[in-house]
Formats: C-alpha cells, sequence, structure tokens
C-alpha cells in the first residue's frame, strides 16, 4: 500500500513538473530568478490514490499580445523639406552672401545685425544671448515655373518670388521656443520688400515655411479672416491682457474699424455713410453681447468720425445717413499669422502668432480668437484669449 501511495505521489510531481516545463518555453525567461524559484515551491499534502489533487492556478503572463514601446518619429531632414515644398536644390542666388551673414549673426548672438535684417529692435533678440549654436549649414532650394504653375492652378494662392534657403543650426543650448538642442530647420527668403524694409522677408520655422512661400488669397479676402485681421490692426481700445471679452470693447476711437468692416461683410451697402442705427447694430451682431456707440450730440459724433471724411449727399440726409470710411483708401496690418483653426460645429477658434518684426521671427503674443459662426449670420466674437506675451510690441505695416 505505501508503495502504491509513493507511485501516485510521485506520478503526480512528475505531471506537474511536465506543465512546468512546458510552460516555460512558451513564455521564456531569461535572467538569474533563482530565489523566485524556490519561493515558488509547492509542498504535495499526502493523500491516497483516489482523493483528487487541489488545483494549482498558474498564473500567465500574454507577452505576445503586448505592444511595442512606440519609436519616436524621425526628424524631418533638409531634402525631406525640399521634396515636401515641391522644390529642387540650387545653387544659391544673388543672396547667397547676405543667408551666410545673417546666420552667422544668429549664431554669434549680434543683435544689431539680425534687427538690420528683420526690421526689428535689436533689444528683440536678447534671447540669443542664451543659446548657444556649435555650427550652421545652409541649404538653397528653389522652385521651378512649371512646379509653381502647378500650384497656383485652380487655386487661391500666390506665389512670393523670393531667393529661399534652409540653415541646420547645430544647437547645444536651446531656449525651448525659438531654438531646441540638436538639429533645428528654418527657412530664409531674401527679396526687396518694401514692407519687411531690408533684403530679408521671411525668417521662419522649416514646417511653416510652406505658409509664406505659397500665401492664400483666401486669408485675404475671406471675410472671417478680413473681420480678424482689421481687428487686431486697428482696435484702439485697451486689450491683450488674459481673456478680453466683446462687451467690454470700446469702440469710441474705431471709426476705421467699425465701417471698413461694414463695407466687407456683405450685409449693409458696400459704401458708406452709414447710419448710426446700423452702426450700432453692426457692433451688436459682430460682437457678443456690446451695446455699441452712445453718441448723442453731433459733435461727439463727428470726434468718432475724426480721421475719417466722406461726403454726405442730400440723400443720405434724407436716409438720416452719416459718416463712413471707404475701405479702398488703404489700411494697416498687425504681422501675424495663422496657426491653427479649431471647429466644434458651432464656434471656431482661431490661433494666431503676432510678430513684433516684419521678418516673422521675433514674436509679440500668441492669441486665440473666438468665433461663434451660424449660417446666414455674421461671424461673432465671442472672445479674444491672451496666449503667451513676450512684452515686445506687434509690428504694424500701413499700405
Amino acid at each position: 500500500m505505501k508503495t502504491r501511495k509513493l507511485l501516485t505521489i510521485l506520478t503526480v510531481v512528475c505531471l506537474i513538473l511536465f506543465c512546468a516545463c512546458t510552460k516555460e518555453k512558451e513564455n521564456a525567461i531569461t535572467g538569474d530568478v533563482k530565489q523566485d524559484i524556490e519561493k515558488d515551491t509547492v509542498t504535495l499534502p499526502e493523500t491516497s490514490g483516489d482523493e483528487q489533487l487541489p488545483e494549482v492556478d498558474i498564473p500567465e503572463v500574454d507577452v505576445e499580445n503586448e505592444e511595442p514601446a512606440p519609436s519616436e518619429t524621425e526628424p524631418k531632414t533638409v531634402g525631406d523639406y525640399i521634396s515636401e515644398f515641391g522644390a529642387y536644390s540650387s545653387s544659391g542666388g544673388e543672396y547667397t552672401e547676405d543667408a551666410d551673414i545673417f546666420a552667422e549673426a544668429i549664431k554669434s548672438a549680434n543683435k544689431v545685425i539680425v534687427a538690420e535684417y528683420t526690421g526689428g529692435f535689436d533689444e528683440y533678440y536678447s534671447f540669443l544671448d542664451h543659446i548657444k549654436i556649435n555650427s550652421y549649414s545652409i541649404y538653397p532650394f528653389d522652385f521651378s515655373q512649371e512646379q509653381v504653375d502647378k500650384v497656383l492652378e485652380n487655386s487661391e494662392l500666390y506665389y512670393n518670388h523670393y531667393d529661399y534657403y534652409l540653415v541646420d543650426f547645430d544647437v547645444a543650448v536651446g531656449d525651448g521656443e525659438h531654438f531646441k538642442e540638436g538639429s533645428n530647420l528654418y527657412m530664409m527668403a531674401f527679396g526687396q520688400d518694401p514692407i519687411a524694409g531690408g533684403p530679408l522677408s521671411e525668417f521662419v520655422p522649416a514646417e511653416k515655411a510652406l505658409d509664406f512661400i505659397f500665401q492664400s488669397m483666401k486669408k485675404d479676402l475671406g471675410y472671417n479672416y478680413y473681420f480678424i485681421r482689421e481687428f487686431l490692426a486697428l482696435y484702439r481700445g485697451e486689450l491683450f491682457e488674459g481673456k478680453n471679452y466683446p462687451e467690454s470693447f470700446d469702440f469710441t476711437d474705431s471709426v476705421h474699424l467699425i465701417t471698413h468692416l461694414m463695407t466687407r461683410c456683405s450685409k449693409y451697402r458696400e459704401y458708406p455713410p452709414y447710419s448710426m442705427d446700423e452702426i450700432n447694430e453692426f457692433i451688436s451682431l459682430s460682437f457678443d453681447a456690446n451695446q455699441g456707440l452712445n453718441l448723442t450730440e453731433a459733435r461727439d459724433f463727428e470726434n468718432w468720425m475724426t480721421g475719417a471724411s466722406y461726403a454726405v449727399t442730400d440723400e443720405d440726409r434724407e436716409n438720416d445717413r452719416l459718416y463712413g470710411c471707404s475701405w479702398g483708401h488703404g489700411g494697416t496690418t498687425a504681422e501675424h499669422s495663422f496657426d491653427s483653426i479649431e471647429y466644434d460645429g458651432e464656434n471656431t477658434k482661431y490661433s494666431l502668432t503676432l510678430y513684433a518684426d516684419y521678418a516673422h521671427f521675433a514674436k509679440s503674443k500668441t492669441i486665440t480668437v473666438t468665433l461663434e459662426e451660424k449660417e446666414g449670420t455674421l461671424p461673432k466674437m465671442t472672445l479674444l484669449t491672451v496666449e503667451s506675451d513676450t512684452g515686445r510690441p506687434i509690428a504694424y505695416v500701413s499700405v
């Protein structure tokens, strides 16, 4: 009997060891795990051959379905960007020497030379003092006429014909905003730009380059973009601190802004003059909860009209129309770029960068403008949020 019991126990032990060996083969574990094995040793109770052995749960580790950690995306190279632009590597143009002078000024933190090229002021570039650049390499590129024609065909774009270069800065110490450690690719666009005031028209990160090479006419012609651009350029009330709610906007010094927008919104006649009722209606439709102007005396309205002129005809007087400003005389623009647009079905958030120079290098502020957009109505500004503020003033352009 004892012999039978001993044989039964040995048989069970062999079966368990056989299963354990099989499991280890499927989920191989490497390394010295001697202590763990000792901890997991199971002592079997004495039992007769007719008794059922207690079940032993062996935890399983599903290593086959574990997803590997995602690998970091490889950064784009100069060749990647030139291919993405639809351009080709060139031997450079008439501004090759300027490209080297400017890149060297960035590397050596020569803020005076940087400002001469960008149209800013040298104090705007104090952040360069805290950046260490080991070296840089310059890669000229250009576009064939065939490629330009292909992009412009059936599109609302126009092409800025500049002398183009990509410059790769090898940065040892960055600031996390303008430069990061490692490779930093910027696009330099040279040309005698009357707005920029110098030979360097653009100095922007490579990922933004196409927005400045092929610029969208839709951004200029579409009313929503025009509305935002004119507001940023012409609003003269207090603004740009945290959240700004339109109900508090003061338009008593904004005759150009209001009447410029009214001529473009297609709700009112294309040219002024407009009545006070029309003006206040427009303000209430375009700026959430704003009560409009309260200019009860002619003298106050004349003050509001300072700088604007329009001949009032007898017909205008009969229709209670007042002065207004025609948008045809030119205007002012704040240097900016549209960075992203998010639409949630009712409100659209436009994220913009405002610049302190004309090459779009030194930032002034980043903001988000929220517009309520409903079919059949004018877009209404509901919020303007200042996301960041460098303290540098905005660069304005009068055209």
